[in-house]
């Protein structure tokens, strides 16, 4: 089983090149890592197959150790599975962890240059990381949370929606030729900025997105940018914002992209 790690070394597929070609909005999100693809069908499989994955999660994260000539310690891992699980924040990591912020900073540069970890640039000033892998982000936040390596348990869902925010919100960010930022503080899924400026925010959602909710969205994302947009994953938006994309529509950016 260990030899299913490697491919993570190629890098992840962009989303737009999985979704040209699979049309499943949340799948491509967990075929952007080339290693799953061999082994699920559906997100529902990768749930009932937590467990699984995460037996095997740590001996395969520390084949890539391996392959940089160093040793996957405890510490290491706990900064992963604290990763995992959602917290972001160095500061936050290393009083977790109990270490010195400096020295947590230090280990998380280490695993993204190693292509385990990436930064997300954010509208504040704190250092915000998150797993470079959807799919092996969502197994370590069941290992994290749940301990599933050592028990039998139904996992009825992961934060799969995380992982559609960021992959969707690469992909827009290259449509409007701009880089994808992160708003803690207003809480956005997306920022777009272009030459040090916000052009756009969206709200990202799996399921429908209410009338109150968009309204209570776009106060939150007029504070940050001019023009605002929504993403649901189910159908189509109604025109709340200034661009309402359901999954017709993000086919339609990706083939572009991809094309």
């Amino acid at each position: 089983m260990l030899g299913i790690f490697t491919p993570l070394e190629i890098g992840l597929i962009s989303y737009e090149d999985v979704l040209s070609q699979l049309n499943d909005p949340v799948l491509s999100v967990l075929y952007r890592d080339p290693w799953i693809i061999p082994f699920i069908e559906s997100y529902d499989e990768l749930k009932k197959r937590i467990k699984e994955f995460s037996l095997v999660a740590k001996g395969l994260i520390g084949e890539v150790f391996k392959e940089e000539e160093r040793q996957l310690t405890d510490l290491y891992y706990k900064i992963l599975l604290t990763l995992g699980e959602g917290v972001w924040r160095s500061k936050e990591i290393a009083g977790i962890v109990q270490r010195e912020e400096p020295t947590i900073t230090s280990m998380i540069n280490k695993l993204a240059k190693m292509g385990l970890v990436s930064k997300i640039l954010t509208l504040g000033k704190e250092n915000y990381y998150k797993l470079s892998s959807p799919p092996l982000s969502l197994i370590l936040y069941a290992e994290s949370k749940y301990m599933v390596s050592e028990r039998d348990a139904l996992i009825e869902e992961l934060p799969i929606g995380r992982e559609v925010q960021f992959s969707i919100g690469e992909m827009l960010a290259k449509y409007f030729g701009g880089q994808l930022y992160y708003s803690p503080k207003e809480d956005i899924d997306v920022v777009i900025v272009k030459k040090k400026k916000p052009i756009w925010a969206f709200g990202i959602k799996m399921g429908e997105i209410t009338k109150s909710e968009a309204l209570n969205s776009i106060k939150r994302m007029s504070k940050v940018s001019e023009r605002v947009g929504f993403v649901s994953l189910k159908e189509k938006p109604n025109d709340y914002g200034d661009l309402n994309l359901g999954p017709k529509e993000l086919m339609q950016i990706a083939k572009e992209l991809s094309s």
